[in-house]
């Protein structure tokens, strides 16, 4: 993954991927913070994946994250965990030592 570049950079950047291992040995993602649907397009058309970069802090993302939705067939339901709403995730205990 390749993340955090300006635009100006992204001809080179996919320039040396050309040139770098492929599928199956290598598959690239690339992204920025936001959303560039014609960084997008580029990225695609080289035969990366375009993979936008959101800050982990659900009170400073909250917008993009409510935009991301993944298709049906794509959910993996054995990672998807919802949490009702206004409900909170306990961390686990630590065990005590002994």
């Amino acid at each position: 993954m390749i993340a955090a570049f300006n635009t100006t950079a992204l001809p080179e950047i996919l320039a040396e991927i050309a040139g770098g291992p492929q599928p199956p040995i290598a598959d690239w993602y690339l992204g920025t913070y936001g959303i560039e649907p014609a960084d997008a397009r580029k990225i695609k058309a080289k035969g990366c994946r375009y993979a936008p970069v959101f800050g982990v802090q659900p009170s400073t993302s909250a917008g993009f994250r409510a935009g991301r939705k993944l298709p049906a067939a794509d959910e993996d339901p054995s990672v998807r965990r919802r949490h009702p709403q206004g409900t909170r995730r306990r961390a686990a205990k630590a065990p005590r030592p002994a």
